[in-house]
């Protein structure tokens, strides 16, 4: 007599170890979608508002030049700090009333259009310096200065008095659709400075935002040295 066979049952409802294995590599596929897709979402996100923050410092200049005889607003540190009070040197300090902020006193206050969000995340600070100016006018010689600079926003001129855009827009050779005025601040393309705020790399990925002297905006190549 042949002995039975017996065969284990199992329900048709369970799984198998290969077929929970499949199943957990799929959700791990599609969770990395997801989470890729967020962070590509959250990175267009931050790199408009960050636009949308330059866009406005440039129209605040622009209107702050217009009402001072084209005078550019300064005495102004290089690099620029989010928050703003009076005599620190401090950009916001002179662009706050085009923006509908308080005037600069003794208190220290935020100014949203000096905070990039992509610099928030990165540095995981709530205030610090995420936009940079420049010193000089790389390329220019300028006789009035003894250091043959012509400094902007005036920290560099002898007088500490920023320059008036008439002057500027009158040195020989100067492009204001080619020379930038305000851009994203980190530890490569600012690396002569030893600052704490700086982001240890371009905050925008694979490019930085840049406000030129004739007031447009461009997302330009990290790997793009601006003069």
């Amino acid at each position: 007599m042949n002995a039975s066979r017996y065969t284990p049952w199992r329900s048709p409802a369970a799984f198998t170890m290969i077929e929970l294995l499949i199943t957990v590599a799929i959700i791990g596929i599609l969770s990395a979608l997801v989470f890729g897709g967020y962070k590509q979402t959250v990175g267009l996100a931050n790199r408009t508002k960050c636009v949308g923050n330059l866009k406005a410092i440039g129209i605040a200049i622009a209107q702050y030049a217009n009402d001072n005889q084209g005078l550019l607003p300064g005495q102004s540190d290089n690099s620029i700090r989010s928050t703003y009070r009076i005599k620190n040197n401090d950009l916001g300090a002179f662009l706050a009333p085009y923006w509908d902020l308080p005037p600069a006193d003794t208190v220290t206050r935020n100014a949203p259009a000096l905070m990039c969000p992509a610099w928030k995340t990165t540095m995981h600070m709530q205030e610090g310096k995420c936009y940079w100016s420049p010193f000089r006018l790389k390329g220019f010689y300028n006789e009035a200065n003894p250091t043959g600079y012509y400094c902007p926003f005036g920290k560099g001129q002898p007088d500490g008095l920023p320059l008036r855009m008439q002057v500027i827009q009158q040195i020989p050779g100067f492009n204001s659709s080619k020379q930038w005025m305000i851009q994203d601040f980190d530890q490569i393309n600012g690396s002569t400075m030893s600052i704490p705020e700086q982001a240890p790399k371009p905050v925008h990925g694979h490019v930085r935002n840049v406000l030129f002297f004739d007031y447009h905006i461009e997302s330009v190549p990290a790997s793009t040295v601006l003069n």
